[in-house]
């Protein structure tokens, strides 16, 4: 028997339960944050163990910055949210800086540091005016839960009640298929729950954000949990923040979503290279005109900022993401070379 590939293996499920797609929560199909989880039991891996949860140090000085400025930046028209993970050359979220050069009247939300080193890069940065620190998002979601526990669980037995009638009347083929099914009855229910109780968060604390015409998500959680439920209905924009393969699951989809009535899956991509947009134009659901090269914008942004220093040694260069740019690293040094 010939193994299916990936992308085969986890569309052909999807097909076999297109149902899945039309959970929604504001055109949000929640399923698609499952994906890499079902993939993973439908290839008989075995399923990691949890890593111990870590809580994150409090910051009161962040906390109140953002207090401070999320009243202030409510005029802004291009909202860009990240995560402070990606925030790693010399204290710069560099990838942040270009989008507040291409959207000039753009402020930056990003998730709380939870460590010192990104705590101290937040304060010394030259763009900090135009950050605000998502701390009290976190304060405030805490209180949200405990005030709204049985709207939660209504929210989760609604998704479960949708899964059981789903599956219902279908055979599974395969204990993987099994085992993938028994993974969302288990784990969707919660991640819908949460997402219902983020937007409408979200939707509180955006509401006078009326401006907004663009919103962009780089590894920030907002294609879920905040773009959909902002004033206005602005454009929502996602970039590219690392490899995208040919089944991966954040951005390949069945053809058939394509009917989705959904603008989840028409959302503009901002990518690194002409071979990412092949990709997701020829193998998965995005438009050739919803998709726009921009190459990488943290090597951009660093030839900019860090000049070149004049040495006699031999350096060797090791480049861990050739692929990246184009898919077979031509004119990838020529990017990052100055």
């Amino acid at each position: 028997m010939a193994i299916m590939n990936p992308k085969e293996l986890l569309f052909a499920f999807e097909e076999k339960y297109s149902f899945l797609y039309d959970i929604c929560i504001n055109g949000v199909p929640v399923y698609t944050c499952h994906r890499d989880g079902v993939l993973a039991r439908l290839q008989g891996l075995k399923s990691q163990q949890a890593l111990p949860t870590v809580k994150g140090k409090a910051y009161p000085k962040r906390l109140w910055d953002s207090f401070v400025k999320f009243s202030r930046l409510k005029k802004k028209q291009t909202l860009i949210f990240t995560a402070s993970l990606y925030r790693r050359d010399s204290g710069r979220n560099l990838a942040a800086e270009y989008l507040l050069e291409k959207y000039p009247d753009g402020a930056v939300f990003e998730w709380p540091s939870r460590n010192d080193a990104y705590d101290r890069a937040y304060f010394a940065d030259p763009k900090k005016e135009k950050y605000c620190p998502m701390e009290w998002y976190i304060l405030l979601y805490k209180f949200y839960l405990k005030l709204n526990r049985k709207k939660y669980q209504r929210w989760a037995e609604e998704c479960t009640a949708q899964l059981k009638a789903g599956f219902a009347g279908k055979t599974a083929e395969s204990e993987e298929e099994k085992r993938a099914i028994e993974y969302l009855l288990a784990e969707l229910s919660q991640t819908y729950a949460d997402t219902a109780c983020s937007q409408e968060l979200f939707r509180q604390l955006f509401k006078n954000y009326k401006n907004v015409r663009h919103a962009i998500d780089f590894w920030g959680g907002a294609r879920e949990n905040i773009i959909p439920v902002l004033p206005g209905k602005p454009e929502s924009i996602e970039l590219q923040h690392g490899i995208i393969t040919t089944y991966h699951p954040g951005y390949m989809y069945p053809d058939f979503v394509k009917h989705c009535k959904t603008d989840f899956f028409r959302r503009t991509l901002l990518v690194y290279g002409e071979k990412t947009k092949k990709q997701l134009t020829e193998d998965s659901v995005f438009a050739p005109e919803k998709v726009q090269v921009i190459g990488n914008p943290r090597i951009k942004m660093y030839k900019n900022c860090f000049a070149a220093k004049e040495t006699d040694r031999k350096l060797l260069l090791f480049a861990s993401q050739p692929y990246e740019q184009d898919g077979i690293a031509t004119g990838y040094y020529d990017t990052a070379a100055t």
